[in-house]
């Protein structure tokens, strides 16, 4: 996910998601939520960039709500986890 600009971004991403759909194979659930990791955590590498590059989130956060859509639990705890370890971070 680093480079190639917004638009390549956005279509391997629609390609990863296509592939690994939970209508496809419910198997497909362990990869979706490790994918939501990876995409919270290049989120918050962004948003932590001197300056932040927010304009690149877009295709980011756009994947994100589709797999949250598909996984809906597993997402939640990617968040909470990636929170935790942001708070932990913070309080050293």
């Amino acid at each position: 996910l680093g480079g190639g600009g917004a638009e390549a971004v956005r279509e391997a991403l629609h390609r990863v998601l296509a592939g690994a759909h939970i209508k496809l194979r419910e198997e497909n659930r362990p990869k979706l939520a490790r994918l939501a990791v990876l995409l919270l955590r290049k989120l918050q590498a962004l948003a932590a960039a001197s300056p932040p590059r927010l304009g690149e989130t877009a295709p980011l956060a756009a994947a994100l709500r589709s797999i949250a859509a598909q996984a809906p639990l597993e997402v939640a705890q990617a968040c909470i986890d990636r929170l935790l370890a942001a708070r932990a971070q913070w309080l050293r």
